[in-house]
């Protein structure tokens, strides 16, 4: 049979009277241990399988395969997958290298899920399945590349069309997350047109291909923990499907392109922890279907847009910043569809929110969050006008020990105070209880 610990052929072994049986094949592959109508194979923990037997393209049945910690895996055989199959998932076979090329050439496969397997160097030789449209890749330490496609020159009469799309043209999502050896997407640089999804993270090594973006109907952008990624191109304002991009912890990323971003479907835009980041993107204000901005500990940046961020903001996280006083000087109180504000790491700050802040006019505001604020002692009478409040968060502020004399506004229905032992002792010894009692959720560490 397949090896020590088979756990699993299951779900659906059909019956229907109507379909006539092939004898002759069923019978040969209930002695392998296979039934011919199985649609969902399970091999899991198996020390002695090496490959999988030929007759398993004989389960025409075949949807899902789940193939985990084989570790004794090097290969598969080179024969056609079951014609239905649609799914492929591959965990933890720490000695598979590559996938066979037959399956390569699977016209019914669309999702392939491969993770925590350290020796698999690519995927496969010079395509992907040709409808494949879900590809995710997790914790495979030595893979280089998606697919390994020759040299040219090396074959000169099948090199060409090899070479032309590496990546199927129905490719919808690609996510890949640590692979640390993982260099490119598409030597190429051209992406399929039916991608939607691109997140690529915890793989330092890849320097991030996107020219040929623009063409795709991309719609999520999200890259972290890629260190070498120094920027975009140019033309990345012509993806005008965008709705969505995220960049966390990209160490090396400079710039953004000149044109800035696209303005017509952007709703999120968020910045973490990029600190050679000098500026943020042009034209800012033209993005009026942007609703969720955060841009945290990115120091470098040291000038506020020009005309400032767009007036159409719900969501607005600024943390470990230089432009704070240039925000306010341009005016928060802009944000007239603010509903929540997180304030962070504004170190010469002992009162707050100053009155330059214009806070007080954000009259939509529900959710206010103080955090990082090192040298904070006391919150102003200013935050008793915000009117619609009804959540406030106070976190890492250790000098802060005192609230507003006439309290805090009456909308509020949470409180949260974290890492504020100051405040958090008088609160404890009721000091400030006449002034919170109302509030009907107090949560103090």
């Amino acid at each position: 049979m397949f090896g020590d610990k088979l756990f699993g052929i299951f779900h659906q072994i059909l019956s229907d009277p109507f379909v006539p049986l092939e004898d002759e094949k069923e019978e040969s592959l209930q002695q392998q241990g296979l039934p011919y109508r199985c649609q969902y194979l399970i091999l899991k923990d198996s020390v002695s399988l090496e490959k999988l037997p030929q007759a398993l393209h004989s389960l025409s049945f075949l949807r899902q395969i789940c193939i985990e910690n084989c570790q004794n895996v090097v290969s598969f055989a080179e024969v056609d997958l079951p014609s239905r199959l649609k799914r492929i998932d591959i965990g933890s076979c720490d000695a598979l290298e590559s996938l066979p090329k037959s399956w390569m050439d699977s016209t019914s496969l669309e999702q392939l899920y491969i993770e925590r397997c350290k020796s698999l160097a690519y995927i496969a030789r010079n395509q992907l399945p040709p409808n494949l449209k879900v590809l995710v890749i997790s914790s495979c330490d030595n893979l280089q590349t998606l697919m390994k496609v020759p040299a040219i020159g090396v074959c000169p009469s099948t090199t060409s069309s090899m070479t032309k799309s590496e990546l199927p043209e129905t490719l919808e999502y690609v996510h890949i997350y640590y692979c640390s050896k993982l260099a490119s997407l598409s030597s190429s640089g051209n992406l399929p047109k039916a991608l939607k999804s691109v997140d690529i993270s915890g793989c330092p090594g890849i320097v991030f291909f996107l020219e040929g973006l623009p063409s795709t109907n991309l719609q999520k952008l999200r890259l972290r923990n890629c260190e070498k990624l120094e920027a975009f191109p140019n033309n990345m304002h012509q993806l005008n499907h965008l709705q969505e991009i995220d960049i966390w912890d990209c160490s090396s990323l400079v710039s953004f392109p000149v044109e800035g971003l696209s303005s017509m479907n952007l709703t999120r835009l968020q910045i973490l922890n990029c600190e050679k980041l000098v500026a943020l993107p042009n034209r800012m204000e033209n993005l009026t279907s942007l609703q969720e901005l955060w841009i945290q500990n990115c120091q470098n940046i040291k000038s506020f847009p020009e005309d400032g961020f767009p007036a159409n903001l719900t969501s607005l996280d600024l943390a470990e910043l230089k432009i704070f006083e240039q925000l306010f000087r341009w005016g928060l109180h802009r944000l007239t569809s603010l509903t929540n504000l997180c304030i962070g790491g504004w170190p010469d700050v002992v009162s707050f929110p100053p009155v330059e802040t214009g806070i007080m006019l954000l009259t939509s505001l529900t959710v206010l969050k103080i955090i990082d604020f090192p040298n904070l002692k006391r919150l102003s009478s200013i935050i008793q006008n915000l009117n619609s409040l009804e959540e406030l968060i106070l976190l890492r502020c250790p000098k802060l020990k005192s609230f507003p004399k006439k309290g805090l506004p009456l909308s509020l229905s949470r409180l949260y105070i974290r890492e504020c032992p100051l405040l958090k002792q008088k609160c404890e010894r009721r000091q400030y209880w006449h002034l919170i009692a109302y509030i009907p959720k107090i949560d103090i560490e």
